[in-house]
């Protein structure tokens, strides 16, 4: 016998306990895995949220301006309010806004040395058109979600 086998059987496990150490092993492997294939799909998809696509994140503000002033925008949502920009008068600009839930929007308008005008709220989720139309009379201001 040489040291080699001496040393190995001295520190081996008996030879008893070595095929049921395995066994474990063996179940545990495949009770991870099973685990990890069960859960490896992924989260269902809530149905609320919209796609995760760039484009569904935002919602397209639409302003047209029929006023002959110049009017500053701003969007007032449930986290603040956030400036879109400036429409000159008797034209039509188109912003976009980041916008990830179902929730409420009104808008601000400031007139340059003018009054400033708040908009009804809508209700908005991701991937929704808004049309803002301001007449000549900016107190008849009209907002639609499509």
């Amino acid at each position: 016998m040489t040291l080699l086998d001496t040393v190995r059987q001295r520190f081996a496990p008996p030879p008893d306990r070595r095929p049921r150490h395995l066994r474990q092993r063996l179940v545990v492997v495949a009770l991870a895995t099973s685990l990890l294939a069960a859960c490896g799909g992924g989260a269902a998809r809530n149905p609320f949220e919209g796609s995760r696509g760039g484009s569904t994140t935002q919602i397209r503000i639409s302003v047209e301006n029929r006023n002959f002033t110049d009017v500053r925008v701003y969007a007032v949502t449930p986290s603040g309010d956030r400036p879109l920009g400036v429409v000159g008068g008797n034209q039509n600009e188109t912003f976009r806004l980041e916008w990830r839930q179902l929730g409420t929007l009104y808008f601000r308008l400031d007139f340059l040395a003018g009054a400033q005008y708040t908009t009804q709220a809508v209700s908005v989720s991701p991937g929704n058109q808004v049309d803002v139309e301001i007449p000549s009379s900016p107190t008849n201001i009209i907002v639609r979600v499509r």
